[in-house]
């Protein structure tokens, strides 16, 4: 909305910057920085694996061997691509050291399931201020 919609009147700022700034809680907050993923401007960072998780009781925990990425860094954001259906399962990855990433999952079936061994994708992706 205006300015005079929520009683505030922002004065001296720039024009490109106006819209980094937002109210919430009855304060102003900004100006903020936007944040952009390397999606649109740069490849993302991708990698395989193959891996054959252990026959995992309900509540137990497994982290994947190494899978190398070229350019991860700790920090960046990592999407993983499992080989099958993993209901029930929690899974998540990450940048681990430079250049090398793992996938840690949990079994939360409610019972014991040996996954099949696989090719694990996963894609790391780049986050930097604009």
């Amino acid at each position: 909305g205006t300015p005079a919609a929520f009683g505030v009147k922002l004065v001296n700022v720039p024009a490109a910057t106006s819209a980094n700034y937002r109210i919430e809680n009855n304060r102003i907050i900004g100006p903020t920085t936007p944040f952009e993923d390397n999606v649109t401007g740069v490849p993302p960072l991708c990698g395989t694996g193959t891996w054959n998780p252990a026959n995992l009781a309900d509540g137990a925990g497994e982290t994947s061997p190494n899978f190398t990425v070229l350019g991860a860094v700790v920090g960046d954001s990592v999407d993983v691509y499992p080989p099958y259906a993993l209901q029930g399962f929690l899974y998540s990855g990450a940048v681990s050291a430079a250049d090398t990433v793992v996938v840690r999952i949990q079994n939360e079936t409610g019972g014991a399931v040996d996954l099949a061994n696989g090719t694990w994708r996963v894609r790391v992706k780049k986050l930097f201020q604009a």
